[in-house]
């Protein structure tokens, strides 16, 4: 199921410019959107509400399963089954398949997906947990993709979590901290970051695709993210380093790959995280 105003909205601007339209989100259809936010909205005492946890889970996995409801108040809006329905009537999530019993509700296009990260970062926000200087997040991510300098992105996101200690008790595990990453990167206009994107008989953990809207584009990324448990030793460290290496020449050598790239030069790229701190970095 997509949403059909969204759906008339691109093939009425497709057949009358032979282009996608420029914002991919009906003005129309955002006011409806901005209704959704106010649902997830923390209350301070509460930190982060079951709404925003849903959102939370379908970023990190791509997908949720929920028992579809037909009719609820809004009283009951905080019941996840309700929250979860209500996504799927507003087209943000789709049909997928089934699993145990229940249908797989998925992210269905990156226009849809842009806009949970949105939901997810201004959650953390409105419940103090965590907050970025997305003008300096964005002139580091045009760095990146003109200057092929990666690593202040990660170096700034790593310095603001030591200075913002409230949001660690939700990054725990190499889920999450792709999760973390996936919504404050995913916002940069520069790419289209692809999780969990298939290439080369595997799935790279982000593929920085560059916008095929901005043809001047001069760097594309593919990283693998490694992640360490607090009080491994420092052996591991290299032991990841290599398996991330195998496993980047092997997504790089994708046939798929020059298609997507224009003029980019294509960079490997490695973060390993040691809890919820970078413990290394490294471009092969």
């Amino acid at each position: 199921m997509y949403n059909s105003d969204m759906v008339l909205y691109y093939l009425n601007a497709l057949m009358g410019t032979g282009f996608p339209p420029e914002e991919m989100i009906d003005k129309n259809i955002r006011t409806d959107y901005n209704k959704l936010r106010y649902l997830i909205k923390t209350n301070h005492e509460m930190e982060i509400n079951s709404n925003l946890s849903v959102i939370h889970e379908i970023v990190e996995q791509g997908y949720t399963t929920a028992v579809l409801n037909d009719g609820f108040s809004v009283d009951e809006m905080l019941k996840p089954d309700n929250f979860k329905s209500l996504l799927y009537y507003f087209g943000l999530v789709t049909i997928q398949g089934i699993k145990r019993g229940q249908p797989m509700l998925a992210i269905p296009n990156h226009t849809v997906r842009e806009q949970m990260y949105t939901y997810l970062t201004e959650g953390y926000s409105d419940a103090k947990l965590f907050t970025l200087d997305f003008y300096e997040l964005g002139k580091l991510m045009e760095n990146m993709a003109y200057q092929g300098e990666w690593r202040p992105v990660f170096e700034y996101i790593n310095t603001q979590l030591k200075a913002q200690s409230r949001i660690r008790q939700y990054i725990d595990g190499e889920a999450h901290v792709k999760t973390f990453l996936l919504a404050y990167l995913g916002l940069s206009n520069y790419y289209q970051l692809l999780p969990e994107y298939e290439l080369g008989k595997g799935f790279a953990d982000f593929y920085f695709c560059p916008n095929p809207r901005i043809s001047d584009i001069e760097y594309a990324y593919l990283l693998e993210v490694k992640y360490m448990k607090v009080g491994e030793p420092d052996s591991r460290l290299e032991v990841l380093k290599v398996e991330a290496r195998e496993q980047l020449l092997k997504y790089a050598s994708d046939e798929s790959i020059p298609s997507h790239l224009g003029n980019a030069r294509l960079k490997l790229i490695t973060v390993i995280y040691r809890g919820w701190e970078v413990a290394e970095m490294v471009e092969e």
